[in-house]
């Protein structure tokens, strides 16, 4: 990702904050911390609000009402999903922090760090850099989205994560049932239509085979033959390369038309949504504008 070359002047704007309370890297005092750290760069916000992960959509709205020039948002994928699509709506600038478990964008964005780290860094030297995304049916993402039926093996992997294994192989059977009677149809830019149990659409500054500046995503196409495969690929999804693996196709496209015998589920950025039986995928190359420090990239 290149910077626009713009660097910003903060202390003159809007600043707004919303925190996820319910993301684990908020915790207790996060308010107070944010609020110190802007202290010492003399910048004072005009609002601050600490809430659980329902009440995100609201708080950011409500804060994008007050003509907010620039959102601080900290919490995971999901919360900055939410606050990323509303942005993209508005002028406002978005500075997103790693408050959840994966952290995809803001890893992107600033590498690894805490979150108060990211923040200090960013505001020593602002500059401004144009955020690509995916668009479908209206929402966006901008790490990835899988399409098909891909709830249940996230809860498998879920699951996995935390050591539940008899739960993790239970809802990869799942997965595995609904899968099959759920096949979705794709068209890669027009050419010849196909089938496959799921799709990923892995935008360029997360995917690891395209440069974070292409316009186009890593498409991948997933087609477990059976519930074995569908637990082997929640596995390697966690532990290892699954690119390599043996149900796994990728390949690069901008735009692709799906289509489904009903409403297809979907994991946008690790956000659950149903779509219509019949949506397009296509990349933007600039949904909106992040605030990330000079020497980032």
């Amino acid at each position: 990702m290149k910077p626009t070359g713009e660097r910003i002047e903060l202390r003159n704007l809007r600043i707004a904050a919303v925190l996820n309370s319910s993301s684990g890297g908020c915790g207790s005092d996060g308010a107070a911390k944010m609020a110190s750290i802007l202290g010492e760069y003399r910048i004072a916000l005009t609002s601050i609000d600490c809430v659980d992960g329902k009440g995100i959509t609201t708080a950011v709205k409500a804060a994008l009402e007050d003509r907010t020039d620039i959102l601080i948002v900290l919490g995971g994928d999901g919360t900055i999903r939410t606050a990323g699509e509303l942005c993209a709506q508005t002028q406002t600038k978005l500075i997103p922090l790693p408050g959840g478990t994966m952290n995809m964008l803001p890893k992107a964005l600033y590498g690894n760090g805490h979150w108060n780290d990211v923040l200090n860094r960013t505001l020593a030297s602002p500059t401004l850099v144009d955020v690509g995304g995916g668009d479908v049916d209206g929402h966006r993402f901008f790490c990835a989205g899988i399409f098909g039926s891909p709830a249940m093996w996230a809860d498998a992997r879920e699951a996995i994560r935390k050591n539940r294994w008899m739960e993790a192989f239970e809802a990869a059977v799942q997965a595995y049932h609904r899968s099959f009677s759920r096949e979705i149809r794709y068209r890669f830019d027009g050419g010849k239509q196909n089938h496959t149990v799921a799709l990923s659409a892995i935008c360029p500054l997360i995917s690891a085979t395209l440069s974070s500046d292409d316009r186009a995503f890593e498409m991948v196409l997933i087609d477990p033959g059976s519930p074995g495969d569908a637990a082997h690929l929640a596995w390697q999804a966690l532990f290892a390369d699954w690119r390599n693996d043996r149900i796994i196709t990728s390949i690069r496209a901008d735009k692709v038309q799906l289509s489904a015998g009903g409403r297809m589920p979907a994991l946008l950025d690790g956000e659950k949504v149903y779509l219509h039986r019949s949506a397009e995928i296509r990349y933007l190359k600039a949904c909106f504008k992040a605030i990330v420090p000079t020497q980032t990239r």
